[in-house]
């Protein structure tokens, strides 16, 4: 019965779709900037920004449209927002790199002194999944703080 059982779970971990990206937010000292590394998967990303436009992207490929990304910049600055000590900040897009079935982009802001409280809010992919985790890690002045924004908690204030 035991095998059973254990055969179940198995066998739903594998039909059971898992929604979640990872964002990495941290103070460089010597830059005085918030940088911001993203990691989703790419049929995720992909999903989202061919929503509004209903063209295909095929980002990270070889055939990646011009506009990809401009696109993702546009979608990530529209569903990730860092206000620091109260004021918003603007994301500058980077760069991005493909990793298997993922994709990191890349993100940086202008220049400002470590933030005493930050503000967190990510409602990425939650137009695509109900189920869809953000889990956010912060690094500011050495002092490391995460959060999990979801339908529920789109929202999280940090303090350093």
């Amino acid at each position: 019965m035991h095998l059973f059982i254990s055969i179940i779970i198995v066998f739903s971990a594998y039909i059971h779709p898992y929604y979640v990206s990872i964002f990495e937010v941290s103070h460089n000292r010597d830059t005085k900037t918030i940088q911001v590394a993203i990691k989703v998967f790419t049929t995720d990303l992909e999903q989202a920004i061919q929503a509004k436009s209903q063209k295909e992207y095929f980002l990270g490929k070889p055939n990646e449209h011009s506009e990809a990304d401009s696109l993702i910049t546009e979608y990530i600055n529209y569903n990730f927002n860092l206000k620091t000590d109260g004021k918003s900040l603007t994301l500058n897009f980077v760069g991005k790199e493909t990793e298997l079935e993922a994709i990191w982009c890349y993100f940086e802001s202008q220049t400002i002194e470590a933030p005493h409280k930050l503000e967190v809010t990510s409602t990425v992919f939650l137009e695509l999944f109900d189920l869809q985790n953000n889990i956010i890690h912060t690094q500011v002045g050495g002092k490391k703080l995460s959060a999990i924004l979801n339908k529920e908690h789109t929202q999280k204030t940090l303090y350093f």
